[in-house]
């Protein structure tokens, strides 16, 4: 997304969208989304934006949600639960078997396919 026009051209920033939806759960609460601007692709922004959040988080390969999976800094245990995407799995897997034709990677891809709708 253009943010700003430096002398250097155009600036561009981020746009975090985060959904919640407790249906499949039997969650009382209704879905909602919301949408939080950011300058840049920093992972400070992530932090920021979830810092009073906790569960289950689904997100894509961006390596800035990786340290909220991880325990805090006292010992207890991370906020979040990752809940990983078949899609990113699946394609490292599909990256391998079309460099390799590893008969593991084929393996692999075959037992994801039933278990995603992406694929």
């Amino acid at each position: 997304m253009r943010c700003c026009s430096t002398s250097k051209g155009v600036k561009k920033g981020r746009t975090w969208a985060y959904v919640r939806d407790q249906r499949p759960w039997s969650g009382a609460a209704p879905p909602g989304v919301t949408y939080q601007f950011a300058p840049d692709w920093k992972e400070e922004h992530v932090r920021h934006h979830l810092r009073r959040s906790g569960g289950i988080l689904q997100a894509d390969g961006y390596k800035g949600y990786a340290k909220l999976y991880l325990p805090e800094p006292d010992g207890s245990p991370a906020r979040f639960r990752e809940a990983a995407c078949w899609a990113h799995l699946r394609r490292d897997f599909h990256d391998v078997w079309q460099s390799t034709k590893s008969e593991i990677a084929r393996e692999a891809l075959d037992r994801i396919k039933p278990a995603s709708s992406c694929c």
